[in-house]
């Protein structure tokens, strides 16, 4: 609260360093630097050792009341990371609450995939990667007759089969904990699996070149179709990687361009002849509205969802949104 002279004390406690490791010297010149105080305003206190005889030390910072420094001291996410850094050890500031510590990776308490993966996280991967060999076996049993070569190999049956290939692909590596990533800045820590974004940007435009070619649509509709798809994806996943505001920006973005694509994709249902078109469209339709929506309550947007009912939802989507319609294209078309 406020002290003498309008100030607020800010205490930061450092766990994890001994007599000989801290330098109350280099711990004023960060948290001076990470408050933006004056480095005279920083004092520091050797506490009383804890297990393992390791110390605890308490530093406090004096800021101006009301100010804007003052306003960060409670929310300042460089500091723990800044401490972390020059000390190498685990720094925690209670007194932070969306100070999140992340260690390097390797180091002890550091976050990394597949391990920090909850075991429901895990399961509903396997199933998203198994899922989608079974339909990538499918559409190739399926297009070959049963096998046996004697039907003839068509676009969109190779679209199809090389679509669900990628997709397993991609569920394989979010599995491993390939390319995932574990973000601590803005108000709430998030997983991104860049994977997913991989699988989105090949995937999706060969889906959209699989209806249009079963509804006959022509060139410039398809380019719009594919331009307009793959720009949503890039949208997506530029706004994975920032904080809000910018993030919800850039997630609009995205949903702008993808109801360009549900728009041109109505286009080439009305003017199709093929009578399956308006289910297999409004397939499509139903099942990749979901996207947007779960990105926003997923990880990347609000966090509204736990990470286990993201994924879950995610490959359910997948299930309906490829499988379902992959198959249903090649079976009408």
């Amino acid at each position: 609260g406020p002290l003498w002279g309008g100030t607020v004390k800010a205490t930061v406690v450092v766990e994890g360093l001994s007599d000989a490791t801290f330098d109350p010297i280099v711990f004023g010149g960060v948290v001076a630097e990470a408050l933006n105080v004056p480095l005279y305003r920083v004092t520091a206190s050797q506490g009383a050792a804890g297990r393992g005889g390791r110390g605890v030390v308490r530093g406090d910072a004096r800021v101006p009341a009301g100010s804007e420094q003052a306003k960060r001291a409670a929310v300042n996410g460089r500091l723990g990371a800044s401490l972390s850094d020059a000390f190498e050890a685990h720094v925690a500031t209670p007194l932070c609450p969306d100070d999140k510590y992340v260690p390097p990776a390797g180091a002890p308490g550091s976050v990394t995939f597949p391990e920090a993966y909850p075991n429901s996280v895990r399961h509903w991967l396997l199933i998203g990667c198994l899922s989608m060999a079974i339909g990538a076996g499918a559409v190739f049993y399926l297009s070959f007759g049963g096998g046996g070569g004697s039907k003839e190999l068509t676009l969109p049956a190779v679209l199809g089969f090389v679509a669900l290939s990628v997709a397993m692909v991609a569920y394989l590596c979010m599995w491993s904990g390939v390319w995932v990533e574990f973000k601590t800045s803005g108000a709430t820590p998030r997983v991104i699996f860049l994977p997913k974004y991989i699988d989105w940007m090949i995937t999706t435009p060969l889906l959209l070149t699989m209806l249009s070619l079963t509804g006959g649509a022509d060139t410039p509709v398809l380019a719009a179709l594919v331009g307009n798809d793959a720009l949503m994806v890039l949208c997506w996943l530029v706004g994975a990687t920032l904080t809000a505001p910018y993030k919800y920006v850039w997630w609009l973005l995205g949903v702008l361009f993808f109801t360009v694509v549900l728009l041109l994709v109505l286009r080439v249902v009305d003017r199709s002849d093929n009578s399956n078109m308006r289910v297999l469209g409004l397939i499509l339709a139903l099942s990749w509205a979901m996207y947007p929506i779960l990105w926003v309550l997923g990880s990347e947007g609000t966090g509204a969802l736990g990470l286990s009912q993201e994924v879950a939802l995610t490959v359910l989507t997948d299930l309906c949104g490829k499988i379902l319609l992959a198959m249903l294209v090649i079976t009408w078309g």
